[in-house]
């Protein structure tokens, strides 16, 4: 664990911050633009030049500011944002994603929530593993996080089902909208305008 904690001088042009430690005194001096928390991975994101980086406890550069946004690690892996879209980071910095994504999400149990437009401009969704790799395909108008190893998803044609962490479908249910609550119930609607209901995973509705 890091015991170091963002701290900022005033100085021209605005504040600077650094990193001090439990009593006070700047360890890592003060020249960020932007300085988040050490993380339990005792890595930081930090600013410089309006550029996003990441940095060890010694202040050493593991990714050189070069991006526009990095989200907080999940999982051990962290997600960054360039002019090339989303990518996936892992702990020693490198890029682990092939190309750029429209949308990656935060990982859950193993899989991060991805999108991406195809040929025919069509936004779909489908997730990443923790390598980078697209093991369930972006095929879904629709989609949630994995929670206790099941997600909620949205096909093109065969409406929402509920799918396991290799993409197997566990089942399928015929309304036209839904949502995951987890915990073994999902909320319905039996028409588009209709008064929310709920149901558990069986299709079994338990709340009209």
């Amino acid at each position: 664990m890091v015991y170091l904690f963002p701290a900022a001088v005033k100085g021209i042009g605005g504040n600077k911050w650094g990193y001090i430690n439990e009593k006070g005194n700047f360890i890592l001096s003060p020249k960020y633009e932007v300085a988040r928390d050490f993380q339990e991975n005792g890595l930081a994101i930090v600013q410089l030049n309006n550029l996003t980086g990441i940095i060890n406890s010694d202040g050493y550069l593991i990714v050189k500011p070069k991006y526009d946004t990095i989200s907080p690690f999940s999982e051990g892996r962290a997600v960054a944002i360039d002019r090339e879209g989303y990518k996936i980071l892992d702990e020693s910095g490198k890029e682990i994603t092939k190309k750029g994504y429209f949308h990656i999400g935060d990982f859950h149990e193993g899989r991060a929530l991805a999108a991406n437009h195809n040929e025919h401009d069509e936004y779909l969704f489908g997730y990443l593993n923790r390598r980078g790799n697209e093991v369930i395909p972006l095929s879904y108008e629709g989609a949630s996080d994995f929670k206790d190893g099941k997600a909620l998803v949205k096909g093109k044609e065969n409406g929402y089902s509920l799918i396991d962490l290799t993409g197997k479908v566990l089942k399928s249910y015929p309304y036209p909208i839904i949502n995951y609550y987890g915990e073994g119930m999902l909320a319905f609607r039996e028409q588009e305008e209709a008064n929310w209901g709920f149901m558990d995973e069986s299709g079994m509705v338990v709340i009209e």
